[in-house]
């Protein structure tokens, strides 16, 4: 029976050769018992990651601005229009720069405003997305036997893009500012009306006044996602055996380490009474380190002697990274992570 051929380091020329020569079996079959470390690279499908979406008390809107009533020479943004400065600088304490949506705005002499300051809503939900698929790459060494059985330790690395989405609608209460403007008898233009900056056009008092705030029942439609990326870390004990033929199994496991960069970002609507009215888009950005641990087994191929298939299950527990702002939260939940690794293995 001719000998299997010893195993030697090769170039990167080599390990690309033999990742090609990896996709066409070898008839030779007999145990492999002359390398001491190898290298792994492959996909990583994870299931089982999670994500709380919380919504406690009042949160702001963050899509208008009505600005402080009383005051001339102001910017003022609405749910149903807007009255800013000209390039007059609104010259009489008028402005031409203003626009409104519905004619029921008009009430007697006055063009009233409604802003969306805030929404409250009490609620929590449970997202599990997947599967996520990533980048697997383990380097490892053998060090002993013990009996048929080989050990070692193997330094592993994952990335795993990682999006959980929320897109419910929230009821809550919408508490909405109400600004007042006189319109002096003015003629208006005919709704929807949005006017230029120039300061020639149909003119309206550019001073605001407060009328009492406004608390309604309402909506909040969107998104709200976790976007982020897992950079992951993994140091432990391996064992590996071979069963004979072209078959071999490995086990390992030890600490993990977990590093999440990403962001909550939400983009909603207000509706109140089925009219939509402020955007609330925003974003909270977190880095996060997290320690924990993993298991590990996998069921390689010998495809020739020097590459493996491999595929294994994967299970891997990382804790929770946190995203929070005022009364939103957004926790991202990686304690009891499952995941398929499939690849090629080079043993050298």
């Amino acid at each position: 029976m001719n000998p299997i051929p010893s195993r030697r380091p090769m170039s990167a020329m080599g390990v690309a050769a033999m990742a090609a020569l990896a996709l066409v079996p070898m008839s030779a079959t007999a145990a492999i018992d002359d390398w001491a470390r190898h290298l792994r690279v492959g996909a990583w499908i994870g299931f089982g990651l999670q994500a709380d979406f919380t919504l406690a008390g009042s949160v702001p809107v963050s899509g208008v601005d009505p600005g402080v009533a009383g005051v001339p020479g102001l910017d003022h943004t609405y749910d149903n229009g807007f009255v800013r400065r000209d390039q007059t600088g609104n010259a009489q304490g008028l402005t031409s720069n203003w626009g409104y949506q519905d004619a029921g705005q008009l009430v007697g002499d006055d063009l009233v405003f409604r802003a969306s300051r805030s929404f409250a809503v009490d609620d929590l939900a449970r997202k599990e997305g997947g599967p996520h698929a990533g980048l697997d790459v383990g380097y490892g060494t053998m060090l002993g036997n013990w009996g048929e059985t080989r050990w070692g330790f193997e330094f592993g690395f994952g990335l795993l893009p990682i999006v959980l989405s929320d897109f419910r609608t929230l009821n809550g209460s919408i508490r909405r500012t109400v600004h007042a403007y006189d319109t002096g008898g003015l003629q208006l233009p005919q709704a929807p009306y949005s006017g230029g900056v120039t300061g020639v056009g149909p003119l309206l008092g550019d001073t605001a006044v407060a009328l009492p705030d406004e608390v309604l029942p309402g909506e909040v439609r969107g998104a709200r996602v976790i976007d982020a990326w897992l950079y992951n870390l993994r140091l432990g004990p391996q064992l590996y055996r071979e069963l004979g033929g072209r078959w071999a199994v490995s086990a390992g496991a030890g600490a993990a380490m977990g590093i999440v960069v990403g962001d909550y970002r939400f983009d909603e609507t207000v509706w109140v009474a089925g009219v939509a009215g402020a955007n609330n888009l925003g974003a909270i950005g977190r880095t996060d380190v997290n320690a924990g641990a993993y298991a590990n087994a996998m069921l390689l191929w010998h495809t020739n002697p020097d590459a493996d298939f491999y595929v294994g299950v994967q299970w891997m527990t990382l804790g929770k990274t946190r995203f929070a702002e005022g009364n939103r939260e957004g926790l991202l939940r990686m304690e009891n992570g499952f995941q398929v690794v499939t690849g090629i293995r080079w043993p050298f």
